[in-house]
């Protein structure tokens, strides 16, 4: 931590998903440099959540932490509020909460398209939203979204996921020139295969031996590597920087990777 500036001393971070993961591992960064934090996660989530924080706050920070369904629209002002009244003020917002479904298209049910927006899409736009008119009050803040390589390319199982990425950066874009007027930056982070509870699973699979052959660099993120992209856009090293998105996939989008191994 000694290595690091202190780019965010002063100021208040709420990160959503955090109870582990891209989410933990961004709060991470952020205590480590500076912030005090408001957590949030899925209820069914509270005990590892509780955890973080209890971790987190042996860096000397402010950590306060809270439980919330992300599609149930009185979860976003209850965070915001959470934030301005326990500690104090609102500077960045790390919208990470989210989640996929990995099946077939033709026996997915309607409601888990619904749960991929209400959750991955509604959810996200309702906390920014919230947010926004926090920051503006104040002068500005930095937002920070997650989207996925998912959002510019099909996957035969996770149509909906897709699609729900995809309306993440349009989001990101969109609410970058309206929010710029009130000096609060939007912008969104797309990561590749990251190594998470979430996809420990799926790197255990086939579809993983043959997804990395499409990674040039043939692994999956660290969290902590996804987790630097989160703090230089949600920082003043990003100042001018808002309506991006940074891509961190280890190339996979960059273009195709032969297996060499099998041209042998």
């Amino acid at each position: 931590m000694a290595d690091r500036a202190a780019r965010f001393t002063g100021q208040v971070a709420l990160v959503t998903g955090a109870s582990s993961g891209i989410g933990r591992a961004v709060a991470t960064r952020l205590a480590e440099e500076g912030a005090d934090l408001v957590l949030a996660a899925h209820p069914r989530d509270e005990a590892a959540l509780e955890e973080a924080a209890a971790s987190l706050r042996t860096l000397g920070r402010r950590v306060e932490w809270e439980v919330g369904e992300q599609a149930d629209r009185a979860t976003a002002p209850r965070l915001v509020e959470r934030a301005l009244t326990e500690v104090g003020r609102l500077d960045v917002v790390i919208a990470n909460a989210g989640f996929s479904y990995f099946e077939e298209l033709l026996d997915a049910p309607d409601e888990h398209w619904r749960d991929m927006v209400d959750v991955n899409l509604s959810g996200t736009y309702w906390l920014l939203n919230e947010a926004a008119g926090a920051m503006a009050k104040r002068g500005g803040g930095s937002m920070v979204v997650t989207a996925s390589t998912a959002a510019f390319m099909g996957e035969e199982l996770q149509v909906h996921y897709n699609a729900a990425k995809a309306g993440l950066i349009g989001l990101t874009r969109s609410l970058a020139v309206a929010l710029a007027r009130f000096g609060i930056r939007v912008n969104a982070v797309a990561p590749g295969w990251v190594a998470t509870p979430l996809s420990a699973g799926k790197l255990e699979t086939p579809y993983w031996e043959r997804s990395s052959l499409l990674i040039p660099m043939r692994r999956a993120a660290r969290p902590e590597e996804v987790a630097s992209a989160f703090a230089f856009l949600a920082s003043q090293e990003a100042s001018f920087v808002t309506g991006a998105t940074l891509v961190v996939d280890g190339g996979q989008t960059a273009g195709f990777a032969y297996a060499r191994e099998e041209l042998d």
